[in-house]
């Protein structure tokens, strides 16, 4: 930074603005001199250094600036920079400073007090007039300097061999001269004056118009030593001395004839000079006087043309109701119903050729102009949705509704009265209309005194609110952890909902806001005035940020999730760090964690232990059990002044893989020794690479994701992901592939069972044969499965059946034979035979039959059956494998034997 030669800061309102900070400086060069002198020509760089919102306004002036009085505002200048900086050239002492602006509070840079390494000469002379044929001497201010440092110029062309520091000169003209006044410091800068013209002696003719005394009095200047006045009767004719006028005056009459009147002066110096000639005449010197227009009532669109009598003036300024019309200075003047208005009492004021000073003024004239209908709306009513509003036509906007003679109401969805609709029955001079959803335009045609107007178009528009301005204290929406930040609105009545991060805060319904909270505040307003007006909120959130915000970076680089950079995916075991920036900068640093969505209440942000260096590195997925990571620092301020902030945080997250799954075919079988099958990944997934294993042990050439097996054993796949490959992730279990069993019949206490039976994802078809005859299942009921018979259904008999899988592999069984009475045989069934466990018995005539015995082959009787019912079973479960006998006794005495076997 430079030394600052001059130093002013103050505040441009009462409020405090120690928050906003700035920084002011000379960045070229650097180091800047510690005198601020520069060369002329060379080159200043002014630098702001500034993180608000607000802008900057940049000044420089000629001397120093009084920033507390504002006593020379006017000299300041303004000046444009180049976004952040602005280059001064150097050509002559100057002060340079910035305003800084924010809301309603401003601020002051230091003031730059820059100045020129040499100094600027000045011209040094005695007069700037002198007597053609004499001789004036003009000195540079800076002396000493000596032959061939200076450079004389006469109307800017160098004047050769003049490089004294004075000259003498004879003619008329403008000159300057530049002078190399400091050639150490600034070798070759010639510093320049400022140019001063110089001219012969001629006098000056000036008068005064006396039009009550019908003349003129002339007047030059008094510091001649003889004088003598000239009158000649055309502009280039011979002058003639006036006897007895030879006074720096002369009375000259004014007369229908055109007379020219000159002074021949005498200096101290003897010289002689001539004045140039002034015309006198009764045209150019007398009163004005406006000429009556022929009306003076006109309608609005009319327009009227006021002319003098004589137009020989020098200056015109016409005026109207006693104020200067703004350019209205020629000798005619056009008046026409304006924005302006029209009606009004108009005079000109006139000054005369040779009298600069004196003004006269004309008569007035009175005009009136029809004044033109315009449409208000009655008590100004807010024009609220659903509402009704009344429009009112009037000649003016303080005057009476009304004051025409007639009316016609128009309107237009356009703003176009060529096209526009009249309104039916629309002739009074208010009408009630339906406030409209879409604006639309009204206009009221008028007449009074034969005068025909049209209003201009009246807009009516629905109410709606204007989107909130935010105002933020402090200006900065800056914050220290635990600081109260102020947010306000200047609007009134309406109703308030504020919110936070796009959530309403509850109860948050005043015109100020108060909080503690980093995050994006919004503003919803509902008018109380129009209940059906649609409620809006502010346009740009307001972010309140930490005011000290450090960055932390993540390494190594992970994937970017969904494209928010905040949200990085790495594999699981790999090494993460989490490292803050400038971490020295930092009084404490504090690690913290969170494993739900951060913006919600499911849990908080929790230190994690130990963890308060400029580095945090873990294992992901192994040594940390949260997802998203932020940093709590304090940093000292200023004062001792300890301001706590955080980070923005990050999601350092995992991939997930679904686990592969494995789909078979063909009942996973082999059809006999040398057979193969398919098996693949069942669903499609970015992988990079996969191994399958049988029974544990790695399949030889299987980075595949289908395998065709020709062995038995259980299949699994580990499949290895292309974004984690060092990872794998395996299906666990698979398929078990054998060699289709051999088909064979089995029976229990319910059905009649072919084997193998489908089941664990193997399905079967199957071919039921009952003495070499193929039976037809859909005899057996809805329900009946192919692959058993029910008891019920079954019947003494030779039973087959044959086994198919999907891959086309059969199996026949061998012959299974069920034994009972036959259909003559009383209609008794026993069933099933052989039996496990339980033996049912079926009869369809009872009455003939006395008792049921069961005999072991031995003969010893097991069990009688007394009260024999048509069906009943008896249990077999503790009797010993072998032949037992049913007896069945009738009431006739007679009996049947049948044979049955225990399994």
């Amino acid at each position: 930074m430079t030394k600052l030669l001059t130093f002013l800061a103050v505040f441009f309102t009462a409020l405090s603005l120690n928050a906003q900070s700035f920084d002011f400086y000379i960045s070229d060069p650097d180091p800047a001199p510690d005198s601020l002198k520069f060369c002329m020509g060379e080159t200043v760089t002014f630098t702001i250094d500034y993180q608000g919102w607000g802008w900057a306004e940049w000044y420089m002036c000629s001397e120093e600036p009084d920033l507390v009085g504002w006593s020379n505002f006017d000299k300041w200048e303004y000046v444009y920079p180049t976004d952040t900086t602005y280059t001064l050239t150097v050509d002559s002492e100057v002060y340079f400073w910035v305003k800084v602006s924010e809301d309603f509070n401003s601020s002051f840079s230091d003031v730059y007090h820059i100045r020129l390494n040499g100094e600027v000469p000045e011209l040094v002379y005695s007069d700037t007039i002198f007597c053609e044929g004499s001789m004036l001497t003009v000195s540079s201010s800076v002396t000493g300097l000596g032959t061939g440092y200076y450079k004389w110029y006469k109307d800017d062309i160098e004047m050769a061999g003049q490089t004294d520091e004075s000259i003498d000169i004879t003619e008329p003209g403008t000159y300057y001269v530049s002078a190399l006044s400091n050639e150490t410091g600034c070798p070759d800068s010639y510093y320049t004056s400022d140019a001063v013209t110089f001219h012969y002696v001629k006098p000056s003719v000036s008068g005064e118009f006396k039009p009550d005394l019908s003349r003129v009095t002339l007047e030059t200047s008094q510091d001649y030593t003889n004088y003598q006045w000239y009158e000649s009767t055309t502009v280039d004719g011979t002058l003639n001395a006036i006897s007895g006028a030879d006074t720096y005056t002369y009375n000259a009459t004014t007369t229908a004839t055109d007379m020219y009147y000159a002074v021949e002066v005498t200096t101290d110096g003897g010289c002689t000079a001539m004045s140039d000639r002034a015309l006198i005449n009764d045209s150019l010197y007398s009163l004005p006087e406006i000429i009556e227009p022929a009306e003076t009532f006109q309608c609005s669109d009319a327009s009227v043309t006021l002319e003098l009598v004589n137009q020989g003036y020098a200056a015109y300024q016409w005026y109207k109701n006693g104020s200067s019309m703004w350019g209205q200075t020629s000798s005619t003047l056009t008046v026409q119903n304006d924005w302006s208005g029209g009606s009004g009492t108009y005079t000109v004021m006139v000054k005369t050729g040779i009298d600069e000073i004196t003004e006269f003024e004309s008569n007035a004239i009175d005009l009136t102009f029809a004044t033109k209908p315009s449409i208000n709306i009655k008590d100004n009513a807010t024009l609220c949705p659903n509402d009704t509003v009344t429009l009112e036509a009037k000649a003016g906007s303080s005057v009476p509704v009304g004051g025409y003679e007639s009316y016609k109401w128009y309107f237009n969805d356009v703003n176009d009265f060529s096209s526009a609709v009249e309104i039916s029955g629309a002739t009074d001079s208010i009408i009630d209309i339906p406030v409209p959803e879409e604006t639309r335009y009204y206009w009221v045609a008028t007449t009074l005194n034969g005068c025909d107007d049209v209003s201009n178009s009246k807009n009516i528009t629905e109410f709606s609110l204007n989107a909130p301005y935010l105002s933020v204290t402090p200006w900065d929406r800056l914050m220290c952890d635990g600081d109260t930040v102020k947010i306000k609105t200047f609007t009134t009545n309406v109703t308030y909902q504020w919110y936070f991060n796009g959530e309403p805060v509850d109860s948050a319904n005043n015109q100020e806001f108060y909080t503690t909270e980093v995050g994006y505040y919004d503003l919803e307003i509902t008018s109380t005035i129009c209940e059906d007006a649609d409620p809006v909120m502010n346009n740009d959130s307001v972010v309140l940020s930490y005011r000290v915000n450090p960055q932390f970076s993540v390494t190594p680089d992970g994937e970017v999730y969904g494209g928010d950079s905040t949200h990085l995916i790495f594999c699981k075991y790999e090494n993460i760090s989490l490292t803050l920036d400038d971490s020295t900068n930092f009084s404490s640093i504090q690690w913290m964690g969170k494993l739900f969505d951060p913006s919600s209440v499911t849990d908080e942000w929790e230190y994690i232990e130990g963890e308060t260096n400029g580095v945090y590195s873990f294992v992901n997925g192994v040594d940390n059990d949260k997802l998203h990571f932020k940093v709590r620092v304090d940093s000292v301020m200023g004062s001792d002044e300890v301001c706590t902030g955080f980070t923005d945080y990050k999601t350092i997250d995992g991939w997930v893989f679904a686990d592969p799954a494995i789909a078979s075919y063909g009942n996973n079988e082999l059809c006999e020794e040398g057979d193969s099958v398919m098996i693949n990944l069942a669903f499609p997934g970015e992988w990079e690479s996969y191994e399958w294993y049988r029974d544990g042990e790695l399949v030889p050439d299987s980075n595949n994701d289908t395998l065709w097996p020709k062995l038995e054993g259980e299949y699994v796949i580990f499949a290895y992901p292309e974004k984690c490959p060092d990872i794998p992730h395996t299906s666990g279990v698979g398929p078990i592939v054998q060699i289709m069993p051999e088909a064979f019949i089995d029976m229990d206490d319910v059905a009649l069972f072919a084997n193998p039976y489908g089941n664990f994802g193997r399905v079967y078809d199957y071919v039921w044969y009952l003495n070499g005859e193929a039976i037809d299942m859909n005899t057996m009921g809805l329900d009946q499965h192919p692959g058993y018979i029910l008891v019920e259904d079954v019947v003494p008999g030779s039973y087959e059946v044959e086994v198919s899988n999907p891959s086309g592999c059969i199996r026949y069984s061998e012959a299974f034979e069920v034994v009972g009475i036959g259909e003559a045989e009383a209609g008794i069934h026993i069933y099933p035979n052989p039996v496990n466990n339980t033996l049912n018995i079926s009869l369809e005539n009872i009455s003939g039959i006395n008792t049921i015995d069961v005999y072991t082959a031995t003969g010893q009787l097991v069990e009688t059956i007394s009260d024999v019912q048509y069906s009943q079973s008896i249990d077999f479960s503790s009797q010993i494998n072998g032949l037992f006998l049913i007896k069945v006794n009738y009431v006739n005495n007679s009996h049947s034997i049948y044979k049955v076997v225990k399994n």
